[in-house]
Protein backbone atom coordinates (compact mmCIF):
# COMPACT_ATOMS: atom_id res chain seq x y z
CA UNK A 1 0.00 0.00 0.00
CA UNK A 2 1.22 3.70 -0.82
CA UNK A 3 1.03 6.60 0.68
CA UNK A 4 -1.38 7.77 -2.17
CA UNK A 5 -3.36 5.06 -1.64
CA UNK A 6 -3.66 5.72 2.08
CA UNK A 7 -4.37 9.05 1.58
CA UNK A 8 -7.37 8.24 -1.19
CA UNK A 9 -8.36 5.91 2.04
CA UNK A 10 -8.57 8.97 4.20
CA UNK A 11 -10.24 11.50 1.66
CA UNK A 12 -12.75 8.70 1.12
CA UNK A 13 -13.10 7.98 4.98
CA UNK A 14 -13.40 11.41 5.97
CA UNK A 15 -16.11 12.37 2.99
CA UNK A 16 -18.31 9.46 4.61
CA UNK A 17 -17.94 10.21 7.99
CA UNK A 18 -18.83 14.08 7.55
CA UNK A 19 -21.62 12.70 5.22
CA UNK A 20 -23.55 10.61 8.18
CA UNK A 21 -22.42 13.05 10.71
CA UNK A 22 -24.37 16.06 8.77
CA UNK A 23 -27.68 13.37 7.92
CA UNK A 24 -27.82 12.35 11.37
CA UNK A 25 -27.32 15.84 13.42
CA UNK A 26 -31.21 16.88 13.04
CA UNK A 27 -32.09 12.82 14.22
CA UNK A 28 -29.29 13.30 16.97
CA UNK A 29 -30.91 16.61 18.31
CA UNK A 30 -34.32 15.15 18.38
CA UNK A 31 -33.13 12.01 20.30
CA UNK A 32 -30.54 13.39 22.69
CA UNK A 33 -31.33 15.57 25.78
CA UNK A 34 -27.88 16.17 27.14
CA UNK A 35 -24.67 17.37 25.44
CA UNK A 36 -22.68 14.27 26.33
CA UNK A 37 -25.12 12.19 24.74
CA UNK A 38 -25.06 13.88 21.64
CA UNK A 39 -21.95 14.15 21.64
CA UNK A 40 -21.03 10.42 21.79
CA UNK A 41 -24.03 9.30 19.16
CA UNK A 42 -21.98 11.73 16.93
CA UNK A 43 -18.60 10.47 17.70
CA UNK A 44 -20.26 6.82 17.14
CA UNK A 45 -21.69 7.84 13.28
CA UNK A 46 -18.54 9.19 12.42
CA UNK A 47 -16.57 6.60 13.09
CA UNK A 48 -18.60 4.04 11.53
CA UNK A 49 -18.89 6.80 8.33
CA UNK A 50 -15.52 6.82 8.64
CA UNK A 51 -14.95 2.82 8.70
CA UNK A 52 -18.09 2.90 5.80
CA UNK A 53 -15.49 4.91 3.19
CA UNK A 54 -12.94 3.18 3.02
CA UNK A 55 -14.83 0.02 3.06
CA UNK A 56 -16.67 0.79 0.31
CA UNK A 57 -13.96 2.65 -1.49
CA UNK A 58 -11.63 -1.28 -1.40
CA UNK A 59 -14.80 -3.50 -2.31
CA UNK A 60 -16.09 -1.06 -5.09
CA UNK A 61 -12.77 -0.22 -6.77
CA UNK A 62 -13.72 0.52 -10.02
CA UNK A 63 -16.37 -2.19 -10.08
CA UNK A 64 -19.91 -0.67 -11.55
CA UNK A 65 -21.75 -3.23 -9.85
CA UNK A 66 -24.58 -2.41 -7.71
CA UNK A 67 -24.95 -5.33 -6.09
CA UNK A 68 -21.46 -5.28 -4.58
CA UNK A 69 -22.28 -1.01 -3.74
CA UNK A 70 -25.83 -2.33 -2.00
CA UNK A 71 -24.19 -5.48 -0.26
CA UNK A 72 -21.38 -2.92 1.49
CA UNK A 73 -24.77 -0.23 1.88
CA UNK A 74 -27.08 -3.37 3.62
CA UNK A 75 -23.65 -4.72 5.32
CA UNK A 76 -23.19 -1.32 7.46
CA UNK A 77 -26.64 -0.21 7.84
CA UNK A 78 -27.61 -3.65 8.75
CA UNK A 79 -25.12 -3.89 11.99
CA UNK A 80 -25.79 -0.36 13.09
CA UNK A 81 -29.31 -0.41 12.88
CA UNK A 82 -29.46 -4.02 15.11
CA UNK A 83 -26.29 -2.73 17.24
CA UNK A 84 -28.66 0.39 18.34
CA UNK A 85 -31.53 -2.36 19.93
CA UNK A 86 -29.16 -3.88 22.06
CA UNK A 87 -29.25 -3.14 25.96
CA UNK A 88 -33.30 -1.78 24.98
CA UNK A 89 -35.86 -2.78 27.16
CA UNK A 90 -38.42 -4.95 24.78
CA UNK A 91 -41.47 -2.94 24.27
CA UNK A 92 -44.63 -4.33 22.70
CA UNK A 93 -43.70 -2.17 19.14
CA UNK A 94 -40.14 -3.17 19.17
CA UNK A 95 -40.79 -4.65 15.30
CA UNK A 96 -41.65 -0.48 14.98
CA UNK A 97 -38.86 0.30 16.76
CA UNK A 98 -36.52 -2.00 15.11
CA UNK A 99 -37.50 -0.95 10.98
CA UNK A 100 -37.17 2.46 12.06
CA UNK A 101 -33.50 2.07 13.62
CA UNK A 102 -32.46 -0.01 10.94
CA UNK A 103 -34.19 2.16 7.74
CA UNK A 104 -32.44 4.98 9.99
CA UNK A 105 -28.92 3.02 9.29
CA UNK A 106 -29.33 2.19 5.79
CA UNK A 107 -30.50 5.57 4.74
CA UNK A 108 -27.05 6.92 6.47
CA UNK A 109 -24.89 4.31 4.58
CA UNK A 110 -27.21 4.87 1.38
CA UNK A 111 -26.12 8.60 1.12
CA UNK A 112 -22.60 8.42 2.13
CA UNK A 113 -22.27 5.37 -0.61
CA UNK A 114 -24.16 7.66 -2.99
CA UNK A 115 -21.40 10.57 -1.67
CA UNK A 116 -18.73 8.18 -2.59
CA UNK A 117 -19.79 7.56 -5.98
CA UNK A 118 -20.12 11.04 -7.14
CA UNK A 119 -16.49 11.74 -5.73
CA UNK A 120 -15.33 8.76 -7.69
CA UNK A 121 -16.94 9.72 -10.71
CA UNK A 122 -15.65 13.34 -10.54
CA UNK A 123 -11.68 11.53 -9.23
CA UNK A 124 -12.13 13.53 -6.08
CA UNK A 125 -11.71 10.07 -4.70
CA UNK A 126 -9.46 7.94 -6.60
CA UNK A 127 -10.87 3.96 -6.82
CA UNK A 128 -8.20 1.47 -5.59
CA UNK A 129 -7.17 -0.70 -8.01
Amino acid sequence: MTDQDRLESLKAGVLSALTVVIADSGVALYLSSRLDELGLRLAIVAVSGFLFGVTYRYAVRGDANPHLKSGVVGAFGLVRGLAQLEGLQIPDDVGAIALLSLFESLGLFGLAGLGLDVALRRSWVKPRL
